[in-house]
């Protein structure tokens, strides 16, 4: 019987539109930095937003990790190194509110 209906049905029209194929990254913590980097590698343009004034997250917090009880900004700060030096495809922006799922504003902006 479904089938019978789909005999019916008329072709969808093909239909072109412009992308910019850029990403806004939402959460600058260790998966957010990582997930942009992998993103800029790529070769896409990366928005990474982060809501407070710094990025890292909960483990910039941190003064030991483990296993190896190194400070949490000897592994960060080579991260955030990697991500600026892709100045050219990334930037950092900091938020301000958002409003539902789908709107960002952003106040301050950052270049790398």
């Amino acid at each position: 019987m479904a089938i019978e209906q789909v005999k019916l049905l008329e072709p969808l029209e093909v239909q072109f539109s412009n992308i910019t194929p850029s990403t806004l990254k939402i959460g600058g913590g260790i998966a957010g930095i990582k997930a942009a980097m992998a993103i800029a590698d790529a070769g896409y343009k990366v928005y990474l937003v982060e809501r407070d004034l710094t990025i890292g997250g909960h483990m910039a917090l941190f003064d030991k990790t483990f296993p190896t009880l190194d400070c949490s900004i000897c592994f960060l700060g080579p991260l955030i190194t990697h991500f600026a030096s892709r100045s050219f495809s990334s930037q950092i922006l900091f938020k301000s509110k958002s409003y539902g799922r789908r709107v960002i504003q952003i106040n301050s902006r950052i270049y790398l």
